[in-house]
């Protein structure tokens, strides 16, 4: 299975496989051809952890040349952990899904 892997600000590695890439084209078509900045918006973007589901993160990251309506990619990640075969904890950090978004403030 094709996949994109980056590293956050923080030197997290999180990967977006090809099927959830294709979710969220299908979802928002806006985001069609901008894999590349999905991919910046979790390297550079603003990270916040979910109060909720403390495992789950939301990168944002302000764009330009998005469609008129939209200042902004959002990117949900979450962040688990598998087994090796040695017995040590290994991380496991996958977008779920992602979304063009309007903020009206929103920091660089």
């Amino acid at each position: 299975m094709q996949r994109w892997s980056v590293r956050d600000s923080r030197g997290h590695e999180i990967y977006l496989t090809a099927e959830r890439w294709e979710h969220i084209q299908d979802r928002h078509p806006e985001l069609i051809g901008r894999l590349d900045s999905v991919l910046d918006a979790i390297r550079r973007g603003r990270r916040e952890q979910d109060a909720i589901l403390p495992s789950k993160y939301t990168y944002i990251n302000r764009w330009e040349d998005l469609w008129p309506e939209y200042n902004c990619i959002v990117v949900k990640v979450l962040f688990r952990f598998t087994t090796a075969d040695d017995g040590s904890a290994v991380e496991n950090n996958f977008v779920v899904t992602a979304w063009p978004a309007y903020m009206e403030s929103l920091e660089r």
